[in-house]
């Protein structure tokens, strides 16, 4: 396990690193860590219920509004990941510390490790071998996407977290006997997903689905009665979207009116692919850069395609399936309408990503082999690819 102990510190490290270095706000540069756009908009909304103690009451999207000290375009989130964030960052103003907002991050930090362990017990819930799962620890702890987003301020990770929870409580109730406990403690993380991010909503329907596929009409009806209990116990957010945003689900209120302007599928998909292993746009760089991450995401595919045969010992294929086509399923629907082709749209079924990387760590050479991989493109940082084809080019 010496690999995992490696791929858990670096991952660490970079999420520090980048958490205290990362800037809150500034204009984007190509070639330096910059301001991520929405991180603003997150922190205005803790700043918004530190300041009037009460939600947020209108915003914009970002066609619409402001960018900076200024941006609204968060405040339809649900309220959970702020509310949490908001003592840590009234603490941290009350010490007379500067950079408050370093104390959200620090809750997505928290939030982003504690995916570590739970991917662990998801892979050998689904009845995958040890070195399996020690490979989507490995992936789960450097994949560009989990260091990222668990370094900045915004309800990601402790979405993905929630979202997790569910998944793995979800295969355990289809294995253990009696499953209501684990039915109950589903119940209780859907609800807090749901308080955090409006996307876990993707995964709902699916047990009850699932129950029907299988031909289990009594189970099918006992997960039914569980998610009416979700859908009643957060009824208050759906209550404010519709009041407060014009809708029950209402993506417009972020990402403006909708409609069919995404981008030509390959563009789509190139786009997914660099911001999943590298969300980092501003070293991506022109070609040299491409072919670079081109590299990294075809021998990801070697690795995971050279080691299928390991998904043939999922205990529960329909349901693996089922979180897989959902994930797919939710970001086609989104880039219909937008174009958000951030790999990050795809986590709310992340652990099923993180496996499918994750079956290459079938023996340790290929845990340091993929762990190289994953960690490759950070070298990005270091080697102005964006500068060589501009010389290049004159």
């Amino acid at each position: 396990m010496k690999v995992v102990f490696v791929a858990v510190l670096v991952g660490a490290v970079l999420r520090v690193v980048f958490l205290w270095l990362a800037p809150l706000e500034g204009d984007a540069g190509e070639g330096r860590l910059s301001a991520y756009n929405d991180e603003q908009a997150h922190f205005n909304y803790i700043a918004y219920l530190l300041e009037y103690h009460r939600l947020p009451e209108s915003g914009g999207s970002t066609r619409d509004n402001a960018t900076g000290a200024a941006a609204t375009f968060e405040n339809y989130q649900p309220p959970l990941y702020y509310l949490v964030c908001a003592l840590p960052v009234a603490l941290w103003q009350t010490a007379g510390w500067s950079r408050s907002y370093l104390a959200a991050r620090v809750i997505s930090l928290l939030a982003g490790l504690a995916l570590l362990p739970l991917i662990f017990l998801i892979t050998v819930a689904f009845g995958l071998d040890r070195s399996v799962a020690a490979g989507s620890v490995i992936v789960t702890s450097i994949l560009g996407s989990f260091v990222r987003f668990s370094s900045l301020v915004s309800n990601d990770t402790l979405c993905w977290l929630f979202s997790g929870l569910a998944i793995y409580l979800w295969v355990k109730s289809e294995r253990e006997s009696p499953a209501r406990p684990n039915r109950l403690l589903w119940c209780l993380a859907m609800i807090a997903g749901l308080l955090t991010k409006l996307s876990v909503l993707l995964l709902l329907p699916l047990p009850l689905l699932y129950s029907l596929l299988k031909g289990n009409w009594k189970q099918a009806l006992k997960w039914s009665v569980w998610a009416i209990v979700v859908l009643v116990t957060t009824l208050p957010i759906w209550i404010r979207n519709a009041q407060i945003f014009g809708a029950i689900f209402p993506l417009s209120a972020g990402f403006g009116k909708w409609g069919n302007e995404s981008g030509a599928i390959l563009s789509v998909l190139a786009y997914a692919a660099r911001s999943f292993f590298f969300p980092w746009q501003e070293f991506w760089g022109s070609w040299p850069g491409s072919l670079f991450l081109l590299s990294v995401v075809l021998v990801c595919m070697y690795l995971t395609i050279s080691s299928g045969e390991q998904l043939k010992k999922l205990r529960e294929p329909i349901l693996f399936c089922l979180l897989v086509f959902t994930g797919i399923g939710g970001f086609a629907w989104l880039n219909v309408h937008y174009f958000q082709a951030e790999g990050r749209y795809l986590f709310s079924t992340w652990p099923v990503w993180a496996i499918m990387i994750g079956i290459a760590g079938r023996s340790v050479s290929r845990q340091w082999i993929l762990l190289g991989t994953l960690l490759s493109p950070h070298l990005l940082f270091l080697i102005p690819f964006g500068e060589l084809a501009r010389v290049q080019g004159d």
